[in-house]
C-alpha cells in the first residue's frame, strides 16, 4: 500500500538514493541531458522541505518515491510559449522521482495533489519519453513550452481541477 508523508531533513539520504536510481532510469531511456550532474541533490531536498512541499511516498514502509508539491505560483510559467488551460490557482508538481522498486509514483503524486481541489502544473523535458507519455494518462494537457530561468525550454502540461 502506498502512503505520503512529507519528507523531513532525516530523510534526505532516501531521498538522495530515489534520486540517483532516477537519473539512471532516465539515462536507461534515452533521456541523457535532464537531470545531470549533483541536481536535484541534498540543497534543492533541503530547501523543499523548508518550504513544506516535500514529501515521500512510502510502499510498505520502504520510501519508493519522492515528489515536491509547490502551493506558490512557479515562476517560469508566467512566460514561455505556453496557453495554460485556465488563469485559476494552481499547484506544481517538481522533482517527480521514483526508486524503480514500484510503479505507478507519479499517479500517486497526482492523486495527493488533486485532493487538494485545484488545479496542477508540471514541466518536463523533451526527453523524458517515460513522463511524457504519462502525463495525458493522468488528465494533463500539454500546453506549450516553458523556459528555465537558463533558458532551457520544457514541455508545460497542465490538469484541470475536478
Amino acid at each position: 500500500m502506498k502512503t505520503i508523508r512529507k519528507s523531513t531533513l532525516a530523510d534526505i539520504p532516501e531521498m538522495l538514493r530515489i534520486y540517483s536510481r532516477a537519473k539512471a532510469a532516465m539515462r536507461a531511456s534515452g533521456n541523457n541531458s535532464q537531470w545531470t550532474g549533483p541536481y536535484p541533490g541534498a540543497e534543492a531536498a533541503k530547501a523543499d522541505i523548508a518550504r513544506g512541499w516535500s514529501h515521500i511516498v512510502e510502499v510498505d514502509g520502504h520510501a519508493a518515491g519522492t515528489f515536491c508539491l509547490m502551493d506558490a505560483p512557479e515562476p517560469t510559467y508566467s512566460g514561455g510559449n505556453c496557453t495554460w488551460l485556465s488563469d485559476a490557482p494552481y499547484l506544481t508538481l517538481h522533482r517527480v522521482a521514483s526508486d524503480g522498486t514500484t510503479g505507478g509514483i507519479l499517479a500517486a503524486a497526482v492523486g495527493f495533489a488533486a485532493e487538494r481541489g485545484l488545479d496542477i502544473r508540471i514541466d518536463t523535458h523533451a526527453d523524458n519519453a517515460p513522463m511524457r507519455h504519462l502525463l495525458p494518462t493522468l488528465g494533463f494537457t500539454l500546453c506549450g513550452t516553458i523556459y528555465l530561468a537558463d533558458g532551457s525550454p520544457r514541455l508545460a502540461y497542465h490538469r484541470l481541477a475536478r
